[in-house]
């Protein structure tokens, strides 16, 4: 699965770079797309999903919770 860059409705590969902080992150649950059903992390920023991915990963500040 190719990586792309953090966005509603895109799948992101850990972080890299220029990544997006994300305020909570819940790992782990099934994640549903027009594209279709994988299992993966959903990133949330403020009150936004800001990334769908797999491995996703948060600074000191990030919750994380468990789908």
């Amino acid at each position: 699965m190719p990586s792309k860059k953090a966005g509603r409705g895109k799948r992101e590969e850990g972080r890299g770079k220029g990544s997006v902080r994300f305020d909570r992150i819940i790992k782990g649950g099934n994640v549903v797309t027009p594209a279709g059903i994988f299992v993966g992390d959903v990133g949330i920023t403020g009150e936004k999903i800001t990334a769908l991915g797999v491995n996703l990963d948060g600074d000191k500040s990030t919750k994380v919770m468990d789908a």
